[in-house]
């Protein structure tokens, strides 16, 4: 479900992410958690939707890495799927505030606790649904004052995450496929922006490198301009 219809959901310019980034403190803990985790890690929102306590928890400390099996991935399920489970590292700015949702969840002590528990929960402790997910991303991003742009959802989180993972690689697009637990390049080349000032700078400093040294001033006697 988009949030405006849009076949794409664009991503955020840091512009817009400052805007989201003013107005989340305003916000439930569960949903300050949910677009961090998303927005740092590049999880597509039924897959953020489907991890537990357990996933994120050892039992007395947040874990190193998330986990995700091949089932809750998309399309991993399908007999003969390429899809393989991820492993994705936990950083240190998303750490404290996985702990204080777990905290939220299981109490301080945690002993007892299910682990099973849905991470992300609504009513009566059941799992959020993603309807009520991007009915409350759309209460965010109206917040942060985005109402005036079409086509946002939590897409674009991922969208934003694979963009910062491409710069971050110098434009390697293979190892950002990677990252984004991508089978084909053609799936990856679809979430960057086609007129990427930095993939444009890249290509021409390649150019640049491979010119002559030198390049003549004078035409050869007898060459011919086809």
């Amino acid at each position: 479900m988009q949030l405006w219809c849009m076949p794409r959901q664009p991503a955020f310019s840091p512009a817009e992410q400052a805007a989201i980034e003013k107005v989340l403190p305003e916000f439930p803990l569960r949903d300050i958690c949910l677009f961090r985790l998303l927005n740092a890690t590049g999880l597509r929102i039924s897959e953020g939707l489907k991890l537990t306590v357990r996933d994120t928890w050892t039992g007395t400390a947040i874990r190193a890495d998330l986990v995700i099996a091949k089932r809750q991935l998309k399309g991993g399920r399908r007999q003969g799927s390429q899809v393989k489970s991820r492993v994705i590292p936990v950083s240190d700015t998303l750490r404290p505030v996985l702990a204080d949702l777990v905290f939220s969840i299981i109490g301080s002590g945690g002993e007892g606790a299910d682990m099973n528990q849905p991470l992300f929960q609504g009513r009566g402790r059941r799992p959020l649904s993603r309807r009520q997910a991007t009915h409350r991303l759309r209460q965010l991003l109206l917040a942060a004052g985005l109402s005036d742009r079409s086509g946002y959802g939590w897409h674009s989180a991922r969208r934003t995450y694979a963009a910062s993972i491409y710069a971050v690689t110098k434009f390697d697009l293979n190892l950002t496929r990677y990252v984004l637990g991508h089978a084909h390049l053609e799936t990856t080349r679809i979430y960057l922006p086609e007129d990427d000032a930095a993939a444009r700078a890249a290509t021409l400093a390649i150019g640049r490198a491979s010119a002559p040294a030198e390049q003549p001033n004078h035409r050869a006697v007898g060459t011919v301009d086809f």
